[in-house]
């Protein structure tokens, strides 16, 4: 199976990613029945993705995170035809596996909760599966298989794109905690509070760490997992807004202090 969006890159482990399909119960038979309706994908892959993004743009928190990162709905649709599309183009392949990476690559720097991200795929349930029963016009026990496969695919790409995902959101995170605490070295005098709040911050990543850990291995509680992470990035990114914070009061301190002190030195006499 290949993909025309793009990829991520790096080494991919397809012996890992094929345990994780077996798990699911995805066998080559499977792939092989979704390939069949491939050219019924491509016919409604259009109105499937109107459908998909309806009731998203109605939120105009999401719709100032799409604009706001340069994007248009159209852009979005194609993107998310061809998302849907790779599930009847074979057996998962390399290619299949790197463009998840990269989605989960995309959303970790536009900035959608993993809580958000994951509630998105509900709209496949309410939008594409009746899609399937009503155009294929299947028989039950055929529907249910087919959906069923198409299931297991989803789940296997929520693995893979929020194992990316989050790992890319804790690794800016990081990075913002360890350049505030290190510029808040030297200012002695918020030392101690800058500290204590970095402790925090720090901690706060280490919950994000373990929480996707779990949703990337593909966990039963994988929701309580997504709303772990959630909060503990809505706390990271308190803390770290109070590090700037800090450390900016503690540079007016500083520059106040310095005046100050050249003031006296000038009033001194000669």
């Amino acid at each position: 199976m290949s993909n025309d969006q793009g990829s991520g890159s790096g080494t991919v482990n397809m012996g890992e990613y094929k345990s994780r399909l077996d798990y699911l119960g995805y066998t080559p038979d499977l792939a092989r029945t979704l390939e069949k309706l491939r050219p019924w994908a491509e016919k409604v892959s259009a109105e499937f993705a109107t459908k998909f993004y309806d009731p998203q743009f109605k939120n105009p928190e999401f719709s100032a995170i799409v604009s706001g990162n340069g994007s248009v709905r159209a852009t979005l649709e194609g993107a998310q035809a061809g998302y849907m599309l790779a599930w009847f183009g074979g057996h998962p392949d390399e290619a299949y596996i790197k463009y998840r990476q990269l989605i989960g690559d995309r959303h970790a720097i536009i900035g959608i909760t993993p809580q958000s991200y994951i509630s998105s795929y509900r709209f496949y349930e309410t939008v594409f599966y009746p899609m399937i029963r009503k155009h294929l016009r299947l028989s039950k026990t055929s529907a249910t298989k087919i959906i069923g496969a198409i299931a297991s695919l989803a789940m296997f790409d929520q693995a893979i794109i929020m194992d990316r995902y989050i790992h890319g959101l804790t690794d800016q995170s990081q990075e913002v905690v360890d350049k505030v605490t290190i510029a808040g070295k030297s200012v002695a005098d918020s030392n101690a509070e800058m500290s204590n709040t970095a402790e925090q911050a720090g901690s706060a990543t280490q919950n994000i760490a373990s929480a996707s850990q779990e949703i990337a291995s593909g966990a039963t509680n994988q929701a309580e997992n997504v709303q772990s992470t959630t909060a503990s990035m809505n706390w990271l990114e308190a803390l770290t807004a109070c590090l700037s914070s800090i450390f900016r009061c503690s540079q007016i301190r500083r520059e106040n202090g310095t005046a100050n002190s050249s003031s006296v030195i000038r009033s001194e006499p000669v």
